[in-house]
């Protein structure tokens, strides 16, 4: 059920807990509101796609890693031969 209200109310919170700096909470605010169907403001689409961006580049510092660990391992392997 989307109740124009609580959306409301949940928007608001959203806004202060970034003030505070609370992102833990900003997220679950999020998460609440993304649930309920309700539009998103400019704010909440911005702070998930922030998210998102984020999340990109932990996957792909994750990805680089590995590539590196692999490049020097099998660099070594050629050096041993």
């Amino acid at each position: 059920m989307n109740n124009p209200i609580r959306n409301w109310w949940r928007s608001q919170q959203f806004k202060l807990s970034l003030r505070r700096g609370d992102i833990r909470r900003a997220t679950q605010l999020l998460q609440e509101i993304q649930k309920s169907g309700a539009r998103l403001s400019w704010l909440e689409k911005l702070f998930r796609d922030k998210l998102q961006l984020e999340r990109y580049s932990q996957e792909y510092k994750r990805k680089t890693e590995t590539l590196s660990k692999q490049l020097t391992e099998a660099s070594v392997k050629l050096c041993i031969r």
